[in-house]
């Protein structure tokens, strides 16, 4: 991830890459990254001077190929647009491809031993306790998700918004379930995460499409307005 100025780095370097990374660029050439010397799958076991590092492979949402740092002598974790501490994410979930992973990946990288976290991107490093906040933060929007969704029926919401398509009754839906996790979530996370009253229904919305499949009830009703 943001590699487009790696064609600065003197030739010769020694350059690592996931097999996923390396995929992606040798397939535009014209970009004048570097062609990874090392590739790697799942991970790879460095020692750099007298430092032991570790390289992971993370699927996580915002990237393919994207990997962790870790030095664990130094209690060091380099992991980038998954964390971002004293922040929310960027919108909609950092523009992410795999909301399941980013949910998944708390636990995960709680199984480091680390006291600094380098996140890129936010105004400070962070800690564990940046995570388990995180963490919290998620859990609030997926509760409040899947309150609202209980409550609030797709042919109804169609109803309201002059849906007369499958897809508009849907996206209906999905749109009034992310406003009630907005009003219910951002009051108590406005002052505590920045951009929570930014974002806020964004990241609802993209975990509210992530968590409603269109349920057999809701497929009669968006049946009966016709595609």
């Amino acid at each position: 991830d943001h590699i487009g100025e790696a064609w600065r780095f003197a030739d010769g370097l020694t350059v690592i890459a996931h097999a996923d990374a390396a995929a992606r660029l040798a397939q535009d050439d014209a970009l004048g990254i570097p062609a990874p010397t090392t590739v790697f799958d799942d991970a790879l076991d460095l020692v750099i001077g007298d430092r032991a590092v570790r390289l992971d492979f993370w699927p996580n949402p915002d990237e393919t190929g994207n990997i962790s740092i870790h030095l664990a002598d130094s209690r060091v974790l380099m992991l980038v647009d998954v964390f971002w501490p004293g922040w929310v994410p960027f919108r909609n979930l950092t523009l992410g491809q795999d909301v399941p992973g980013l949910l998944a990946g708390h636990e995960r990288v709680l199984g480091y031993e680390f006291d600094t976290l380098v996140s890129g991107h936010v105004t400070r490093l962070g800690r564990r306790e940046d995570v388990l906040e995180q963490r919290e933060w998620l859990g609030d929007l997926l509760a409040a998700v899947d309150e609202a969704a209980a409550r609030v029926a797709q042919s109804a919401a169609a109803d309201r918004h002059g849906a007369t398509t499958s897809w508009g009754a849907y996206e209906a839906r999905v749109v009034e379930v992310a406003r009630c996790c907005a009003q219910a979530t951002e009051p108590k996370w406005r002052e505590r995460l920045g951009g929570a009253d930014v974002f806020g229904f964004e990241h609802c919305r993209a975990l509210a499409r992530g968590r409603m499949p269109v349920s057999s009830e809701a497929e009669v009703d968006v049946a009966a307005l016709g595609d």
